[in-house]
């Protein structure tokens, strides 16, 4: 278990619950572009509205980081292209939740490589 991922948990687990985000994770520029994504949105764009979740920490182990998505009042799923990792995984733990799926790579015209980009 995460002691950040359980601190974060702790401190956001509000009333009233708030929208959880949850982002693609992997090693591609794919997978990179849906993470920013999701970290600028929960945190710079909407953080009293969002929730920033914890891939890992929330689909490994049922823990604060999966408590705030079953509790929260909807959650996105912001992927880095079609296999939808963190959408499957989400379902494979909880699967009754309804979420958005944000598809990132249909929003930029170029295909980005199987690389990060620095």
């Amino acid at each position: 278990m995460c002691g950040l991922c359980e601190e974060y948990a702790g401190k956001n687990f509000t009333n009233p619950a708030k929208v959880a985000v949850l982002s693609c994770e992997g090693v591609s520029a794919r997978g990179e572009v849906a993470r920013r994504a999701a970290n600028i949105l929960t945190h710079t764009l909407t953080p009293k509205k969002t929730l920033r979740i914890c891939l890992g920490g929330a689909f490994t182990k049922d823990t604060g980081q999966r408590n705030l998505v079953r509790r929260a009042n909807k959650v996105i799923a912001i992927e880095g292209c079609f296999i939808t990792c963190a959408s499957r995984m989400s379902k494979g733990v909880l699967e009754d939740l309804k979420f958005t799926v944000v598809l990132a790579d249909t929003l930029y015209p170029k295909s980005l490589p199987f690389r990060i980009i620095v």
